[in-house]
This record gives structure tokens, C-alpha cells and sequence, in this order.
């Protein structure tokens, strides 16, 4: 079992006749060949994605029932944090609560239970885990070309001047030309037009409409470049929007049932440690069962029986994610003669700790 680290003392004396096993806050010497055993408990390694929503309105957005006739969804900036996926996977990890010392005549165990109740060296965690998150921001583009016809117009003012001339009176015109940015409004009514053309070319495009119909791959080629186009000038009316996808892990080893704080959700900046709506880890089952006391404990080889739990991921509101597990920690610690370590072949899980076959 990959949790149960053999540390064999070669110094030491074989003078025990018979398998024994005791805790190791209760034994004091350590004088014969020994085995350290540690029962494992679970660590949850949950992953978070979160997705950022941004929403830039687009400058006609005024304008767009008048010239389109629909109404966008948005008029003005935002940012939206939801968290758009979870996934709670297990590692199992040595239980500092539960480490034995198996001592005695440990050469008369067969090699493949000895095998599973060692070699693996491990070290304890630390109990809560968060990695580091740094949000960058995601850049929208500027609506920086704001239609395909001129953005300048020519004003011509007519005004008329008498002039006499061998005494006769007459209305002399006279021409003022203003050069003069377009507003809004017109440059709004030119993006309106234009997006009908394109509708229009696309349309005789895919009716087959015009004298000369392009081939199949040219075609295709010349309606994706008009979708384009089309979804351009829509977003200047109707805004743009955009997602952006993040991840992190949070690792905690629970030792109760009960809530966990993993995160705060800022709707601005997304993780953040101190600010925003609280994202719980809820555990919710069976209390863990008690440990009997029962006699002989010297001639018992500890193993546990994993219990099932529901883990939920909320916010104040909301159940965002749930999942069933079977947790270690949280099951029952049984117990199985030393002998059958001598005698049976034994499989052990080394994610929980049970005894899944004894033969």
C-alpha cells in the first residue's frame, strides 16, 4: 500500500517470536525489526473554472431600433465572473492520526502482503492548499473602423447676391461649401445601409441570383467573408461580447464533516481572497463511526472502510456542483487478525485504506 512506509532497522534484533502491532503514541521503544503503517486519509483536489463574461456596448447601440429595429441587450460596459465548471478528484495521504508500528517476526510475512502494507516514503501535507491565481486581463478590441463610407460630409450653403449691371438688377448665386464630420446618428444610418447591401449580396449569392456563379470552394469563401462583415456591423449596433475561461485548484485533507471556505468570487476580478461572494465546500453524510475498543489490539492489523459522502460546491445562493465520494477519514476503522498476514493473500486499496480481498 503506497501509504504504509517500510523502515526496516537492519541493526536491530530478531527476538520476537510473533507478529505484534501497536500505535505509535503509545509505544515508548523500539527495539526489534519494525514496520511503520500508516492508515491513509484523503485529500480533495478540487479544479474551478471560471469564465469571465465582458460586454462592450457598440457606439450605434442608441440607434438600433430606429435603423434595425431591435433592441440590444446591453447598453453599457460590464464584467460577469461565473464559475462555469468543478471537478473533486481524490489523493490519498497519510494519516497522522493513525500510524502503527508492526513489529516482531516480520521475515515469516509472504512477500506480496509485505508488499502491500509498504514502500512507499511520504511525507505529510499541509491542510489547505490554494494555487496561485493572477487574472489578465482580457483586451476588447476598440470598434475602430466605424462603417465603409466616408466619415466626412460637404454642407452647400446657396446664398444670393444683387448685382446691378448696365442697370439691371440680378440674383447672383453664391455657394458655400462646409466640410463637416458626420454625427453619430448619420454615420449610424450608413452602417444601417450598408449591412442591407450585405445581407442583400449574400443573399443572391446563396440563390444563385447572379450571371456568374462561382464555384463550390469560392463560394463558401465569399459568404464567410460576408458573415463577417455582417456580424461587424451588427456589433456596432448591438455591442460585442466576450469570453474568457481561467482555472485553478484548491486542495483540502477535511477532517469533519461541515463547510470549508474555498474562495471569494469578485464579479469584477474573479478569485480573490478577502473579497466578494463566498464559494463553500459543503460535507455532508454519516458523523464517522467510533472506534471500538476492542481486545487484543497488539494481535490486529487496522485497516478502514471508507465512508460515503456528498460534496457540495455553493455560493450564498446556489448549489453550483454536487458529487458523491467515499471518503477515508470519515469511515469506520475495522480490524483483521495479524495471522492472516502469514496465512491469506491480501489486496488493500491504496486510495482508502479497506481490505478488498483476502484469499
Amino acid at each position: 500500500m503506497r501509504f504504509l512506509t517500510l523502515i526496516i532497522f537492519s541493526s536491530f534484533l530478531w527476538s520476537c517470536s510473533s507478529l505484534k502491532i501497536q500505535q505509535v503514541s503509545s509505544s515508548k521503544v523500539i527495539a526489534e525489526q519494525v514496520l511503520v503503517y500508516k492508515l491513509p486519509k484523503n485529500r480533495l483536489n478540487i479544479n474551478i473554472e471560471l469564465t469571465k463574461t465582458s460586454f462592450i456596448p457598440g457606439p450605434y447601440a442608441k440607434y438600433s431600433k430606429t435603423y434595425l429595429e431591435i433592441e440590444p441587450e446591453h447598453i453599457k460596459a460590464s464584467v460577469q465572473w461565473n464559475i462555469s465548471k468543478v471537478k473533486i478528484k481524490t489523493e490519498a495521504v497519510p494519516d497522522a492520526s493513525q500510524i502503527y508500528l508492526l513489529t516482531g517476526d516480520i521475515n515469516k510475512i509472504t512477500s506480496s502482503n509485505l508488499s502491500q502494507i509498504s514502500a512507499y516514503n511520504s511525507t505529510l501535507f499541509s491542510e489547505n492548499i490554494i494555487e496561485d491565481y493572477v487574472v489578465t486581463q482580457n483586451v476588447i478590441p476598440y470598434f475602430n473602423e466605424l462603417g465603409l463610407k466616408k466619415i466626412i460630409i460637404e454642407d452647400k450653403k446657396t446664398a444670393y447676391k444683387e448685382v446691378v449691371v448696365d442697370s439691371i438688377s440680378k440674383r447672383i448665386p453664391i455657394v458655400n461649401i462646409v466640410v463637416r464630420n458626420k454625427n453619430k446618428e448619420e454615420l449610424a444610418k450608413d452602417a444601417a445601409k450598408t449591412l442591407a447591401k450585405i445581407r442583400k449580396r449574400k443573399f443572391r449569392l446563396i440563390g444563385g441570383l447572379n450571371k456568374v456563379i462561382p464555384k463550390e470552394a469560392a463560394l463558401e469563401l465569399m459568404i464567410a467573408e460576408l458573415n463577417k462583415k455582417e456580424n461587424y456591423y451588427l456589433e456596432l449596433f448591438l455591442g460585442r461580447k466576450e469570453t474568457q475561461n481561467k482555472s485553478f485548484n484548491v486542495s483540502i485533507i477535511p477532517d469533519t464533516l461541515g463547510k470549508y471556505l474555498l474562495f471569494y468570487l469578485d464579479n469584477e476580478k474573479g478569485f480573490s481572497s478577502n473579497k466578494g461572494s463566498e464559494i463553500i465546500l459543503n460535507i455532508t453524510g454519516q458523523e464517522p463511526l467510533v472506534i471500538l475498543d476492542i481486545n487484543n489490539k497488539e494481535n490486529q492489523l487496522p485497516y478502514r472502510n471508507p465512508a460515503l459522502v456528498k460534496l457540495s460546491v455553493e455560493n450564498e445562493v446556489d448549489v453550483i456542483y454536487q458529487q458523491n465520494l467515499k471518503l477515508a477519514q470519515f469511515g469506520e476503522i475495522k480490524y483483521l487478525p495479524l495471522k492472516y498476514l502469514i496465512k491469506k493473500e491480501i489486496t488493500i486499496d491504496p486510495e482508502s485504506g479497506a481490505i478488498i480481498g483476502l484469499n
